[in-house]
């Protein structure tokens, strides 16, 4: 008897937390699945956030019912941060259903003889305190608070993130998969931080020296660091 093949994948720091990879339209094997990777591993999976991918989907499948599975994870309790490789027509209900367009995936460099000067990266600044339930996401750049970042608000980036009041919330750099990216903020009281798809909970944070304090958080191999401004 044959294996059949797998409708989901979930592959580790991807974009964010955890990439869930769509690889079929059937809604029943994706609640089989979900259900066994939450049997091996549920405190994880709830507390990273999952970022669903369409870069890998069959192109000879019919386009899946994304509304169908945001039920079936929803159901589960497992939080959708954003989806990458969607179609330019898929956009609308995409956003209809809460999710953030991320960019795709980052392709392997090639090595170039003439390398061209790097250009500064651009900045989205926001100057308003991001609310409870609030989601923002700069794609293709840094993104800039000068106010608050509430607890149950959640900010994305492509690049570094700086708050410079209290981050409480979710805050989620170098999505695209820039490990060099960083997240600065005046005073560290996160729920959840990211960087490139590693990530630090609320519980590891507040025991952290710097907790409540002005930090940095940058990628260092494989492992997350937290070190003074």
């Amino acid at each position: 008897m044959t294996t059949p093949s797998p409708s989901l994948a979930l592959r580790p720091t991807q974009i964010a937390a955890f990439s869930l990879e769509i690889l079929s339209a059937d809604p029943n094997a994706w609640a089989q699945e979900l259900d066994t990777k939450l049997a091996q591993a549920p405190q994880m999976l709830r507390a990273a956030g999952l970022v669903l991918s369409l870069d890998k989907y069959p192109e000879h499948l019919p386009r899946p019912d994304l509304a169908s599975l945001i039920e079936l994870l929803r159901a589960r309790a497992l939080q959708t941060l954003g989806i990458r490789g969607l179609r330019a027509d898929e956009q609308d209900s995409a956003q209809a259903l809460g999710l953030l367009a991320l960019s795709p995936a980052p392709a392997s460099p090639r090595p170039e003889n003439n390398v061209a000067p790097t250009l500064p990266r651009p900045s989205l600044v926001i100057d308003q305190p991001v609310r409870s339930g609030q989601q923002i996401y700069a794609q293709g750049c840094d993104l800039i608070l000068t106010a608050t970042v509430n607890v149950g608000a959640e900010v994305v980036a492509d690049g570094h993130i700086h708050v410079y009041a209290a981050l409480r919330g979710r805050a989620l750099a170098g999505v695209g998969g820039d490990e060099q990216a960083r997240i600065y903020c005046r005073q560290l009281e996160a729920e959840l931080v990211a960087v490139a798809g590693r990530y630090l909970i609320a519980e590891t944070l507040q025991e952290h020296p710097l907790a409540g304090h002005a930090a940095q958080i940058q990628l260092h191999g494989d492992q997350l660091h937290i070190v003074a401004l």
